[in-house]
């Protein structure tokens, strides 16, 4: 796969991770050694002994090996809207498509793009029981990198319809 930030593929690489002054944590930068920073921040100890803990030394949830979770959660979320962000390798949208496939469950709105200010914000196939949205420009935190198209596809989903098609 080569070195690539995995949840955002066209993001650059953490290559220095140490603590840097001036993170802004905004949408809009996209600092590639956040997940630095919040492991620093869980493993000080100042931050433990305010928080009550014992002295634990923190990793960030990729890098754990959990034996107790099912191959997919997709049998379990059939009355769910599942959505990808297309730059997304952690979750990539190919192998959602692979998956939900896999359940054989009838088309109910055939594969279409969704808009947002007159943009394609991503596409949609819905699904009897499940509706699969994408994100286009998102990586694997959707509405940290499109705020605005996950509200959109959000709105839409608690409204009952599909993200619009004009």
């Amino acid at each position: 796969m080569g070195n690539i930030e995995i949840n955002n593929i066209y993001a650059p690489v953490c290559l220095n991770k140490t603590i840097r002054n001036g993170s802004s944590g905004s949408v809009n930068y996209f600092d590639p050694c956040s997940d630095t920073y919040v492991e620093y921040y869980l493993n000080n100890a100042d931050v433990q002994s305010a928080l009550h803990t014992k002295p634990t030394i923190w990793t960030g949830c990729r890098t754990y090996n959990w034996t107790d979770s099912p191959d997919t959660s997709f049998a379990i979320n059939k009355e769910n809207v599942f959505c990808s962000g297309d730059i997304d390798a952690n979750v990539p949208v190919t192998s959602s498509r692979y998956s939900i496939s896999s359940l054989k469950l009838p088309i109910q709105t055939a594969w279409r793009p969704w808009y947002l200010d007159n943009e394609v914000g991503g596409y949609v196939v819905e699904y009897k029981g499940l509706t699969f949205v994408t994100v286009r420009g998102a990586g694997h935190l959707v509405p940290s990198y499109q705020p605005q198209r996950a509200l959109t596809m959000i709105s839409a989903f608690l409204q009952g319809i599909l993200p619009p098609s004009t």
